[in-house]
């Protein structure tokens, strides 16, 4: 069975404090950029070193956890790792460029680092798409094949504007970045489409939004340098924090099911069990809103609001833009709107599960139990029935009509004994079925005489010439199980007809009697281990007819009116 892994309760909350640190840093930056530049720029550097420090710390940290315990997940995990260590880097060769050689040049040692990201993060994300892509679907393929061919058009327009003058080396460079944005996107979109149908962890959350929001901050950035709107105090500085902020969350998360379970691992699809009630009426709609302020104010700021200024290339961002967002808030609100009916279904499952397990217990525990006990009777019981025998052969010409009697009643009984501990032996015991072709009239003509005589029972088989390919001793049980089932429920009185028909895929044989019948609120469950409505019966032996049944890929159902158990068996 399938282990259910419940994410920590305090988890939950990450969603809420993602939020609240998202929120505070765009609109500390945003404000302290329009009321105290001075702030503003001590603020951005202490920013853009803590937090890419707290990113690349917590991967390496995560890394040397992986790599002492030697986790499956290592191996991929260290892309991830240098993707984001190669952001750390260059990210503080800029500051320090900036800051302290007061100098910003293009292309520098910066780019190399920056450009490192993108491989070493699409080569992570292949390491677990891989596992994903036979299950990919085709409109799942053409979003992530268009969406990042639209992307590109509009960038690359805008990167060969802006670098028209650069040299060979500069111009490589920045078509590098806009490609590696496109293909990094297409990725990324085909791995949240995967994720939310399969994964359900919030790391790939995570993850792939802070993807997007880099690649909006990347082309943001071009479209305002372009045109020459790009300042200190510009959106897009804290789009690229932001992006830290989520990948650094991602990484957190998943130390969180490492910490709680060793085996948790990223590529474990149906194992996965999270608690997103939290997420799905906080966290969701936090990220929504948090998604749709900073594209307001990335729109305010780059100008898209003033219609004055439109040109061809303004058009084209502005519609791309606004595709993008509504894709990425359409993959959130569906994700928002399927949650609920995701978390009652693995509930469902997971109750379910857990049913079945005690079932298991309960009946391995009475299976145990019963065979000894069986066992035990088995012998006793024996001597009872060869005694009797016995004596009936030897005094059968002093016998009375009424020993007779009594002794064909002690036959009946031990019988009933004999059978009853065969019910519990064969529901202890598996046996595979060894197939072999079998006459149907001569098995059912063996079962019928395998029984004792009722003289008030009347047994018609209606012979049919059919054969059927069975394993012989396991459908002898079966059959002679329905005929003592049916003999009990009719009392010992009454009429049991068994018909044969065969059709293009099943033959089937029909057990009809002229008993009472199967209470109707009882009739789905008489197939269940344990139940039975009569004081003589063990309640297995229609649960032994339908395991022997279902090793033979055939089903077994029963009716009312008048009671009828039919056994379809595959031709």
């Amino acid at each position: 069975m399938e282990r259910l892994v419940e994410e920590p309760r305090n988890k939950t909350y990450l969603p809420i404090i993602l939020g609240v640190v998202v929120i505070g840093i765009v609109g500390l930056m945003q404000f302290t950029a329009t009321y105290d530049i001075e702030f503003y720029y001590s603020l951005a550097d202490s920013l853009y070193i803590l937090v890419p420090t707290l990113m690349a710390g917590t991967s390496l940290f995560l890394l040397s956890k992986l790599i002492k315990n030697k986790h499956k997940d290592t191996r991929s995990f260290i892309f991830l790792a240098t993707a984001l260590a190669a952001n750390f880097i260059g990210e503080q060769i800029w500051t320090f460029y900036k800051n302290v050689l007061e100098i910003e040049p293009y292309p520098s040692l910066g780019d190399v680092f920056f450009l490192l990201f993108y491989p070493a993060m699409i080569v992570f994300l292949l390491k677990y798409l891989k596992f994903e892509f036979r299950k990919v679907s085709k409109i799942n393929l053409f979003f992530a094949i268009l969406i990042p061919a639209a992307f590109l058009y509009p960038t690359m327009m805008f990167t060969y504007e802006y670098n028209i003058e650069e040299t060979d080396l500069g111009m490589l460079i920045a078509v590098t970045y806009t490609v590696s944005d496109a293909v990094i996107l297409g990725f990324a979109l085909l791995s949240a489409l995967r994720q939310f149908k399969e994964h359900n962890n919030n790391f790939w959350l995570y993850l792939n939004l802070g993807i997007f929001v880099w690649i909006i901050a990347n082309t943001a950035f071009l479209y305002a340098d372009l045109n020459e709107e790009y300042y200190d105090g510009h959106i897009v500085d804290a789009l690229w924090l932001v992006s830290y902020v989520l990948w650094t969350f991602a990484i957190f998360n998943f130390y969180q099911n490492i910490k709680r379970d060793r085996k948790f691992s990223l590529v474990t699809n149906k194992a996965l069990r999270s608690n997103y009630k939290a997420i799905n009426h906080l966290g969701i709609p936090l990220i929504v809103a948090t998604v749709f302020a900073v594209s307001i104010l990335l729109m305010g700021s780059l100008g898209f609001f003033d219609f004055s200024n439109y040109n061809e290339l303004t058009y084209s961002a502005v519609v791309f833009i606004f595709a993008l967002i509504a894709v990425f808030s359409g993959i959130i609100v569906a994700v928002n709107k399927n949650l609920s009916r995701l978390v009652t279904l693995r509930e469902m499952e997971l109750e379910e599960k857990n049913k079945h397990m005690l079932r298991l217990e309960r009946y391995s525990a009475i299976g145990e139990i019963s065979a000894r006990i069986a066992h035990d009777i088995r012998n006793p019981l024996s001597v009872i029935k060869n005694t009797t025998e016995l004596f009936f052969a030897q005094h059968q010409e002093h016998i009375t009509e009424e020993d007779k009697e009594n002794l064909s009643r002690i036959r009946r009984s031990t019988y009933r004994i004999t059978h009853q501990i065969d019910d519990v032996l064969d529901f202890v015991k598996e046996q595979s079925p060894e197939f072999s072709k079998e006459s149907l009239d001569e098995m059912l003509n063996a079962a019928k005489s395998d029984i004792p005589n009722y003289p008030n029972i009347d047994i018609r088989i209606e012979s049919s010439g059919l054969s059927v390919p069975c394993d012989k001793n396991l459908m002898h049980r079966v059959f002679v199980n329905l005929l003592v089932n049916s003999v009990q429920a009719m009392e010992e009185k009454g009429t049991i007809v068994i018909r044969s028909n065969r059709d293009r895929q099943f033959t089937s044989i029909e057990f009809e009697d002229s008993g009472p019948g199967v209470p109707s609120e009882l009739i789905n469950t008489v197939f269940e281990p344990l139940y039975t409505t009569k004081q003589q019966g063990t309640g297995l032996g229609l649960s032994i007819c339908k395991r022997i049944i279902e090793q033979h890929s055939g089903r077994i159902s029963v009716t009312n009116n008048p009671t009828k158990f039919v056994i379809e068996l595959p031709n």
